[in-house]
């Protein structure tokens, strides 16, 4: 009867011990899962804003005509370099550069938000990059843009002080050299 009594007695710290192990578990893919969810939402908001799926497309293509004004414009690198100029670079602006400025704002602020989530520890640096990895690309190499339009952005996002899509494209490029 002893030996079942201390068979007992050492068993219950075990049980404890898996329920807690257990209860870590369940908890950090609760965690994962909120995470998940918490990004996909702000992922499909991202990628919804029309503003941001013309900035998209322009990225994508090396031309392509979009709506200002009510009408038609043919936009290409080149334009883009030349509308995406920095104050110290050039002073004027056509409405047709102003309206491809205020699409880069607004798609650099909304970008910006990802890696204020990253710093807050809400979602992780690399599930990020899963999502934007073929336009970081674009922003970041001269695999699909010329030098020129590279350092355009990189000027834009430095001049006007987009400190976080900075540190996020920054840390996408550490990403991809160290991998």
């Amino acid at each position: 009867m002893e030996t079942i009594y201390n068979i007992i007695i050492d068993i219950i710290p075990l049980l404890g011990i898996f329920s807690f192990i257990k209860a870590i578990i369940e908890y950090r893919k609760t965690q994962l899962w909120k995470e998940s969810e918490f990004l996909s939402k702000e992922i499909k908001e991202f990628f919804s804003d029309e503003r941001v799926k013309v900035v998209l497309t322009l990225l994508d293509w090396n031309v392509r005509k979009i709506m200002i004004n009510g009408q038609e414009v043919k936009v290409n690198d080149d334009y883009m370099i030349e509308a995406l100029k920095t104050h110290n670079q050039k002073s004027r602006f056509s409405i047709e550069e102003a309206h491809i400025r205020d699409l880069f704002d607004n798609f650099f602020d909304k970008l910006a938000y990802f890696n204020i989530h990253c710093k807050n520890g809400l979602v992780s640096e690399k599930k990020i990059f899963n999502y934007f990895d073929y336009y970081f690309n674009i922003l970041t190499t001269t695999e699909r843009k010329d030098w020129n339009f590279i350092k355009t952005i990189d000027n834009y996002i430095d001049y006007y002080d987009y400190t976080n899509v900075r540190e996020l494209l920054d840390k996408y490029k550490k990403e991809k050299r160290d991998h």
